[in-house]
């Protein structure tokens, strides 16, 4: 028949099982089988009056074997060449219990495909490729064992024809030179390789984000990836970013400054250095500083400087700023030796890193201590000067022997201390220790060195101060 049919399946009582309708059953095999009891019976209902002829119907226990009889080879994959491609195709079946192999036929959904012959296990397919430059198709070998249809499938894949190809450079970041990296980025666009020499990009214009930095993507591509109506477009994409990761040149004088206060001032003006910064692509940058409007007297101030590029990258220098009152006091070890306590004999003592202290005898409990010591303060006395007094500065002797004190006007006691190898030496004292510092005027005094060399032999120097 070559219209619709319906078959209505029914058990050994006469119920109905189920039914199916068909379609277009023209010369087609059909298996069916029932979980719900044995099918015994058949009523086919032709819909048209063209009549009806069947054969071969077998009635067969629930238990029959239904694992799949059939194995195919694959997938196959293949390259597109010309309009056409074939396909020898491999199966194996297994037999029928009488040593028969069962009944088989190869069908495909490949584009405009045909076989050689579709009965045999090693059939050959024919694949249009005219259309088409990638195809994904499958495959199907159909076995009927009796009972039920066994399928087994591969799949075909066939590329489309191999054209140009093309590589790109890999991502690149770089550190900004000032200039937009040109020979850098040039060479980068250079590096995109193809086999075909009409590779073009897209590289137009580079999009800064902050003074000479961003990041461009660049795609490069030919025209002929294909062949015939294969033929595309070849492309990559890559992108090249320059950053800006240091920060500006600031350029300062950072030499310290040591100012006096005029009149005995609690603060003075100080003239600052002059600074400079620049970007890396040679830009001058605003320069900032900290710096108060007076600077306290009797104290060192640091001024920080700073510069920031258009990246927000900050360079920073500072100065440090010391203002004395009026003149300063000037401290000038001159003694170049020393004598040991209780011992006969001296040694040459160098005069720089002398450590110059001075104490306030304003304090109550300090005068009565230089009272108590007189007109000196020996080396026993030290440690009571520096429990009762007030310390008000201290400076170390530069290579000339010479100590600035920042001291505002008082009255003080002045000590110095040295250390000779491992030990600490109580310096002792002016001649005149207690004197009155003005303003515009401190009478020099000479510092005596009493050392003790904690084990230096009498007459042999120490090897530093």
């Amino acid at each position: 028949t070559s219209g619709p049919l319906t078959a209505l399946f029914y058990d050994r009582a006469g119920s109905l099982i189920g039914e199916v309708t068909l379609p277009h059953p023209l010369n087609t095999t059909y298996v069916y089988s029932s979980d719900a009891g044995d099918i015994a019976a058949v009523t086919l209902n032709n819909h048209e009056f063209g009549g009806l002829a069947f054969d071969n119907f077998l009635f067969l226990p629930a238990n029959v074997n239904r694992d799949a009889v059939c194995s195919v080879e694959g997938p196959y994959r293949f390259q597109r060449e010309g309009d056409f491609l074939a396909v020898r195709l491999g199966a194996e079946i297994s037999n029928d219990p009488n040593g028969d192999l069962w009944d088989y036929l190869w069908i495909t959904d490949c584009p405009g495909a045909g076989f050689d012959d579709p009965t045999r296990l090693d059939a050959t397919l024919f694949i249009e490729t005219e259309e088409d430059c990638r195809v994904e198709c499958v495959v199907t070998l159909v076995v009927d064992d009796g009972v039920e249809t066994d399928v087994c499938t591969t799949t075909v894949t066939i590329e489309g024809e191999v054209g140009s190809s093309v590589t790109c450079p890999s991502d690149t970041t770089v550190e900004t030179d000032g200039t937009g990296n040109v020979e850098e980025l040039g060479a980068w666009v250079q590096g995109a390789t193809s086999d075909d020499p009409n590779l073009s990009n897209d590289l137009l214009a580079f999009d800064y984000e902050c003074g000479m930095t961003g990041s461009v993507t660049v795609t490069w591509w030919v025209d002929n990836a294909g062949s015939g109506d294969c033929a595309g477009e070849a492309e990559c994409t890559a992108t090249f970013t320059i950053v800006d990761a240091a920060g500006p040149t600031l350029e300062v004088d950072t030499t310290p400054i040591v100012v006096t206060s005029e009149d005995c001032g609690e603060e003075a003006y100080v003239a600052l250095p002059v600074a400079t910064a620049y970007d890396a692509d040679g830009t001058e940058l605003e320069v900032t500083n900290n710096a108060p409007e007076t600077f306290p007297a009797g104290e060192t101030t640091t001024v920080i400087y700073a510069a920031t590029d258009e990246c927000g990258n900050t360079t920073t220098a500072t100065v440090d700023v010391t203002v004395l009152y009026g003149a300063g006091v000037e401290v000038v070890v001159t003694e170049r030796t020393a004598r040991v306590s209780g011992q006969p004999g001296s040694f040459a003592l160098p005069l720089p890193s002398v450590v110059v202290e001075a104490y306030d005898m304003d304090v109550s409990g300090c005068a009565r201590v230089q009272n108590a010591q007189g007109q000196g303060i020996d080396p026993s006395g030290y440690s009571a000067v520096v429990a009762e007094c007030e310390p008000a500065g201290s400076a170390v002797t530069d290579d000339d022997g010479v100590a600035l004190l920042g001291l505002p006007p008082g009255r003080y006691i002045v000590i110095a201390a040295i250390v000779t190898g491992d030990a600490e030496a109580s310096a002792v004292h002016l001649g005149r220790p207690v004197g009155q510092v003005r303003c515009d005027q401190w009478k020099p005094s000479y510092l005596e060195l009493l050392v003790d060399p904690a084990g230096y032999p009498i007459g042999n120097p120490p090897d530093a101060p």
